[in-house]
């Protein structure tokens, strides 16, 4: 697996300078992208896990989905694209808060009017300046770590005028990522 993520570091190094550099390969890159989240996030998706600092690895590593998270995604997809509502029961770590939040950032850069909503019991675990345990910050963290270029018109600070207290807009495409809180008992 170690040896899988060197390899894609190297192509997304020589990737990144492409994308940066040829504007023929940046067309090109959006233009399979566009369709393709599983791709996306091979190629461009970052997730970031504590637990890889106790074996001595940097808690950033690249996002590469699975097969089982990849059977996920097209999954996600199949619902997003059929109109058919969707819930995931989720085990802690699989993966899935982060793929999920590669989809709906895959969505928001690439699909125009798209609108995402995602619920959490708890306001803190949704939004909170920092906190790498919140939903928010794992957009963020996707965001920012894509090139420059690849990000939306006023994305080059972050807490900018388009990226706020739970809600992200992609004024380029009309795109909006909000947060809903939803107040119950804690589990």
């Amino acid at each position: 697996m170690l040896f899988r993520s060197d390899m894609v570091l190297k192509i997304r190094y020589i990737w990144r300078k492409l994308y940066i550099n040829n504007p023929d390969f940046k067309k090109q890159e959006d233009d399979l992208n566009r369709n393709n989240p599983i791709r996306w996030l091979t190629y461009w998706g970052w997730s970031h896990d504590p637990r890889m600092i106790e074996i001595g690895l940097p808690a950033r590593v690249p996002l590469i989905p699975w097969p089982a998270q990849q059977d996920f995604i097209r999954g996600v997809e199949d619902c997003y694209q059929s109109r058919v509502p969707w819930l995931v029961e989720k085990t802690r770590g699989w993966g899935a808060t982060w793929i999920i939040s590669g989809l709906y950032v895959h969505h928001w850069l690439y699909y125009p009017g798209f609108i995402g909503i995602m619920a959490s019991h708890k306001e803190e675990k949704v939004d909170r300046l920092g906190d790498s345990n919140t939903l928010f910050w794992k957009l963020r963290e996707l965001i920012y770590r894509c090139p420059k270029i690849m990000r939306p018109t006023g994305f080059e600070k972050k807490n900018g005028s388009y990226d706020t207290y739970m809600k992200l807009v992609n004024p380029d495409t009309d795109a909006v990522r909000s947060e809903e809180r939803r107040v119950g008992k804690e589990c």
